[in-house]
């Protein structure tokens, strides 16, 4: 007779981890993954951005401090050179920032 307890279910955990993973399978994941990780994007950047005293000699340091202040991930996929990326909110919040940093 056959062993038919033996064989795995479509649902079994061992089927999922050894099936063979098309590239759309592959492509589809890592859409998941992604959207995944937007929806958990931070609401907020993770810290705030130093005021310019406006003394000439600190210009140097609050370049650095901004330069340090996009690195965030909350600010991911901006470039503060191009107005249309990144997304509204992102824009908002660094118009806000440095708004309140540079005097």
């Amino acid at each position: 007779g056959s062993n038919a307890s033996s064989a795995a279910s479509p649902m079994s955990p061992s089927t999922a981890v050894t099936g063979n993973l098309t590239a759309a399978d592959m492509v589809s994941l890592g859409q998941s993954i992604v959207t995944g990780l937007q929806a958990t994007r931070l609401s907020k950047p993770s810290r705030k951005l130093s005021k310019l005293d406006g003394n000439r000699k600190s210009h140097p340091m609050f370049k650095t401090d901004l330069e340090g202040y996009l690195r965030q991930d909350y600010y991911n996929g901006l470039d503060p050179s191009d107005p249309t990326s990144g997304t509204q909110g992102q824009r908002d919040q660094l118009a806000m920032d440095l708004k309140a940093a540079v005097p």
